[in-house]
Parts: C-alpha cells; structure tokens; sequence
C-alpha cells in the first residue's frame, strides 16, 4: 500500500469517526460537505474499504475502520505535540474558555473561591461547567471538549490523569434551634430523627443513603443532588450527613454541625484530566490554581462540630 499522499485526510477521518457523521465531521474541521465527500471518497480508494456505511441517520465504522481509528488518533495527537508551539500561558491577558465537569457539592464549594480568583489574576478567563456521567467524562476528555473533571469520582481514578487536591469527611446537619437537639447530648441523639439522604448518581456519595437504610435510620426525603439540602433543613427538622466542606457555606448560624451518628470513611477530591492536556500551558495552570486554592498538600479540615447544648 502507498503512503497516503495527504495527512489531512486523516483528520477527515478521525473527525467522522468521531461524530458519526459526514457532515458533523466535516464541520469540526471547517470543510463543506461537498469537500469532506471528496476526502472520504479518496481514503476509500486508498485502503480499497469503504470505512463508513451508512446506519440510520449516521454513519458506522466498518471493521476495517475500527481497527484504524485508535492508531489515527494516536498519530494525530503525536504529530499536534511535535509541530505546536505552546506559547506561555498569561492568565491577565488570556480570554480561553475551559471546560469543568463537576458535582453540586463541587458547584457549591469550589465555584465561588475558584470564581473569585479568577476575576482577580485572570478576569477574561470563561468557565463552562456541567455534571457529567463516568462515560461521557471519558468520552469528553478523548474528544478534546472537556479540561478537568472534579469531585469524589471512583469512577474515574483508573485510566485518566488526576491529581489529589483534599481529603473530606461526612458530617450531620441540623437546624440550630431544632427543638429535640437542643438539649442533646451526642450523635446517638440523631438516630431517631429523620433524615434526607442524597443518592448523588454517578459520584461516590452514593453510599449515604444505603448506609443510612443499613442503620435503620429513617429516611423521609430522598434527593439526587445536595443543592436543596442546606435551605431544607434550615427550615425543618429534617437532618441530613453532607461533605464538611458543603457544611461550611451554610449561613452562619442557620445550621448545627455535629458528629455523623453513623461511622462513614472520609473521602477524597481529585482533579481529573486527559493524557493530551497534561503539557498544555492553559490547563497546567488552571491544574495549579486549584491546587493551591484547595488543596496544596494541606487538607484544611471540615468546620468544627457544634456543642450539642
């Protein structure tokens, strides 16, 4: 087989493989449609394979083509690194968007500090953030389109670069004149209480709520997310166990911290990002500002428990 006269067509071809689509590919690298046929129809002819047929409104891979389609990208990614100049990142100048995956507890935690940082050394910079499944994080970070995914997320810590910015432990929440609590005298107050516990798909907060069911504990109110959690239970006698980090943005005197009535392990928050960003000046830089605004190898521990008087 001769070498194929024009390295551009393989960008053609990673782009199809990866939208599914001729005309979607052909617009992530800025062709017409008329053109992308024109470089598909010659790396059919160059493999003598017709790589794509059509399924549906998209086109699959053929067999030929999955096999191809892992080593293009490989070259592609290789040939980026060896011909790129990565000038310096200047943070005051800069106007890069990034794109961050992380949780409500991430949102509610990190996003104003982060915020604040960035309106003060970098006030073009733009942040796009969602919550994101395992697999299309994956899928995201192979496809270029996210920068650093954030959070208590197993499942991620195999495979993808990352990085430890703190550790956390579970805490109980309780509004601060909630009538039973008062007087207590410890956690084992909590446990005829009743609770909200967050499911919290997709992160390893899960375990909560099967802990909470496996203590018998009674859970009146199951949410997926700890957004509402804090302003539910200042304004109830509803109790829930949430991150010590979310406990300290409650309004100050709204809510009681106190120790957890069941044992829970602490957990950790990672950086997560993709091999292909690893030297990319930007994303190193934004890598290092959440370490030292969060992490810095010093874990800064959750607010201190409330008396129970």
């Amino acid at each position: 087989m001769q070498a194929l006269p024009d390295l551009n067509l393989l960008r053609v071809f990673d782009a199809i493989v990866t939208a599914g689509s001729l005309t979607r590919g052909g617009e992530r690298l800025g062709l017409s449609q008329p053109a992308t046929s024109n470089a598909l129809l010659r790396l059919r002819r160059h493999f003598g394979d017709p790589l794509f047929v059509r399924c549906g409104r998209g086109l699959q891979p053929t067999e030929r083509a999955q096999a191809m389609a892992p080593l293009v990208r490989q070259a592609l990614e290789l040939l980026d690194r060896s011909f790129e100049m990565q000038p310096a990142f200047e943070p005051a100048q800069a106007t890069r968007s990034f794109h961050l995956c992380t949780t409500d507890v991430g949102a509610l935690v990190l996003l104003p500090t982060l915020l604040r940082e960035l309106t003060a050394i970098a006030p073009r910079v733009q942040l796009k953030v969602g919550q994101y499944p395992a697999r299309e994080v994956r899928e995201r970070f192979a496809d270029g389109e996210l920068d650093l995914a954030i959070g208590h997320l197993p499942a991620l810590e195999g495979g993808i670069v990352q990085q430890r910015l703190f550790e956390d432990r579970y805490v109980a929440i309780a509004r601060a004149q909630h009538p039973r609590l008062r007087e207590a005298a410890g956690s084992h107050a909590l446990r005829g209480e009743a609770f909200v516990a967050v499911a919290s798909p997709g992160t390893g907060h899960g375990q909560l709520k099967d802990r909470l069911q496996a203590e018998a504990l009674h859970v009146r109110l199951e949410l997926r997310e700890f957004g509402p959690v804090l302003p539910l239970v200042a304004g109830s006698d509803l109790v829930a166990l949430v991150p010590g980090r979310l406990a300290a943005t409650a309004a100050l005197g709204s809510l009681r911290v106190l120790e957890a009535p069941i044992e829970l392990p602490p957990f950790t928050v990672r950086q997560f990002w993709h091999q292909r960003s690893h030297q990319d000046p930007a994303n190193a830089w934004l890598r290092g500002t959440l370490r030292r605004l969060f992490g810095g190898g010093v874990d800064v521990p959750p607010p201190p428990l409330s008396s129970a008087a």
